[in-house]
């Protein structure tokens, strides 16, 4: 079992209130929150990268080689950008017969939380 200090979760939810600076979204993390079966399989083409904000109204998935793509944000803000739409690794669903995408609401969750949702508004 884990032990950790109660000074160390003290200090570390000083910053409770405020959206974390990035995390990390992965394959793995996917599988262990959503288990098979849920019918939400891990939606990108590449393993993991990281989930940040920029300029507190767009949100960011950074690749583990660093590419950036936009996620989510006001139309506008997604356009000055200039980073491709995540769109770009979405996976194929693998049960369409249409080309139909796995949907990337896991990601826009997890990325969104770094932003806050009322910063993302348009």
């Amino acid at each position: 079992m884990l032990r950790v200090p109660l000074a160390s979760l003290v200090l570390l939810c000083a910053a409770c209130d405020s959206p974390p600076e990035h995390v990390v979204v992965s394959r793995a993390i996917h599988d262990a929150e959503l288990p098979a079966g849920t019918g939400h399989p891990w939606p990108l083409t590449v393993e993991a990268g990281y989930a940040s904000c920029e300029g507190g109204r767009l949100a960011v998935f950074e690749t583990m080689d660093g590419k950036k793509y936009a996620v989510a944000g006001a139309r506008a803000t997604v356009a000055r950008s200039g980073y491709p739409p995540i769109e770009e690794l979405q996976a194929d669903d693998p049960t369409s017969t249409t080309g139909a995408k796995l949907t990337l609401q896991y990601l826009q969750d997890r990325t969104v939380r770094t932003c806050g949702p009322a910063s993302l508004a348009p």
